[in-house]
């Protein structure tokens, strides 16, 4: 049975559902599920899992159990540069317009420059190339021709299918860039290297695994290089007719290394919080819950902890008991609708080091899951302390005046009630 608060909170939820149905569409969160038991649970992990997925998909989320990583998945953070680079090309643009022709090509210079931040991402050989083709503009209207026909070459490589008319852009220009990219400079090669078996893009294109020699026009071009578990490299280099060599050095991905180590009972919460954001970033969603079926005063229930957010913030942890595993899908809701309840994201991941989930209680009966006690382990005599702290936490209350405030919760086994 659901205590009153939970049933008032059910329906609630049905009623905002029914309500919301006429209204405009929202898009579903995006919600992971993680469930984990420790030895000898009430009901399977797995039944527990599959319980809260269909609690959260009967709520409206897209809920996947034990999410896997989405390729181009970047943290919220490493994005940023696309903002700052639309910025500064739209006011160099903005320049140009207005006759302001030094102001405009020093502005676009470093919008290109902050978009090699992101030249590897998607979308990022799209902006390299739109600031290309303005700084070209710009670069032409200052009579810089040669410059500028280099620059209107990197665009089209990058972006062969944007258009360049006089919708956009003034005449000259639209027929500068037309006699630019009919050129055919003399192909010269290029040595790249990067850590063995990374795979290589010049302009967006693959050429093979690292090292790899490639031939290229003379003229401005971007390499990248790319491999698993590594943040991709990119660089943009002006070739010259004596060809050379471009370097590329990656970096370890923490986050992807971090995406598929394990959520396991009994990590702390200093893993727990890198895995976890690892796992709300590579599967791009935007809440993860972990959960555990435990023993809880000799009844089964469902502890959870809702967690969302780089970096990271979880919520209370909750628990949820009920009689038996026909009661599993009851709880499974109501453990749902108490955490989407719970907006104070403060705590970190502390659900798999929980005592509740790591330690916890023996099935009902179990008289072989814990060792004798010593002296100093005596129900009797942590009973009598555990009586004397809420003692003391009683008088601070009654006696801290209106802003004094205390939650005592005993648990029944904190003190060994629990033991025969």
């Amino acid at each position: 049975m659901y205590n009153r608060r939970v049933r008032w909170a059910l329906a609630c939820a049905a009623a905002l559902a029914v309500a919301s149905a006429a209204g405009p569409a929202v898009a579903a969160p995006r919600a992971g599920i993680v469930v984990r038991a420790a030895a000898r649970p009430p009901v399977p992990a797995r039944a527990a899992a599959e319980a809260v997925r269909a609690a959260a998909s009967a709520a409206g989320a897209d809920a996947r159990v034990d999410p896997a990583p989405i390729p181009g998945a970047v943290p919220r953070e490493r994005l940023r540069p696309f903002g700052r680079a639309r910025a500064l090309a739209d006011e160099g643009w903005r320049a140009y317009k207005r006759v302001e022709p030094e102001f405009a090509e020093a502005r676009l210079a470093e919008a290109r420059r902050v978009a090699l931040d992101v030249l590897a991402l998607d979308g990022g050989a799209e902006l390299m190339a739109e600031i290309s083709l303005r700084l070209a503009a710009v670069r032409l209207y200052r009579g810089r021709a040669r410059e500028a026909d280099d620059d209107f070459r990197f665009a089209h490589a990058l972006a062969p299918d944007r258009p360049v008319t006089t919708a956009e852009f003034r005449p000259q220009v639209v027929d500068a860039f037309a006699r630019a990219i009919a050129q055919s400079p003399a192909e010269v090669t290029v040595s790249v290297s990067a850590p063995a078996g990374a795979a290589i893009e010049v302009d967006g294109r693959p050429v093979g695994a690292a090292p790899a020699a490639v031939r290229v026009r003379v003229g401005r071009h971007a390499f990248v290089a790319r491999k698993p578990g590594a943040l991709p490299a990119a660089r943009v280099v002006s070739v010259t007719a004596e060809g050379g060599a471009v370097e590329l050095a990656l970096e370890r991905d923490p986050l992807a290394a971090a995406a598929v180590a394990p959520l396991d009972v009994g990590v702390d919460e200093v893993r727990a919080a890198q895995r976890v954001e690892a796992r709300i970033v590579e599967a791009d969603l935007d809440l993860l819950v972990l959960a555990a079926p435990v023993w809880r005063g000799g009844a089964p229930a469902l502890v959870g902890q809702r967690c969302e957010g780089t970096p990271v913030a979880c919520g209370p942890v909750v628990e949820i008991r009920f009689a038996d595993a026909a009661g599993l899908a009851g709880a499974a809701r109501a453990l749902w609708v108490a955490l989407v309840e719970r907006r104070d994201l403060r705590f970190p991941p502390t659900l798999l080091a929980d005592a509740r989930v790591a330690r916890g209680e023996p099935p009902p009966g179990d008289r072989t899951a814990r060792p004798a006690r010593r002296w100093w382990q005596s129900r009797w005599l942590w009973a009598g302390v555990g009586a004397i702290a809420i003692g003391a936490v009683t008088a601070a209350v009654v006696t801290g005046g209106d802003d004094a405030r205390a939650i005592v919760d005993v648990a029944p086994c904190d003190f060994g009630a629990c033991e025969p």
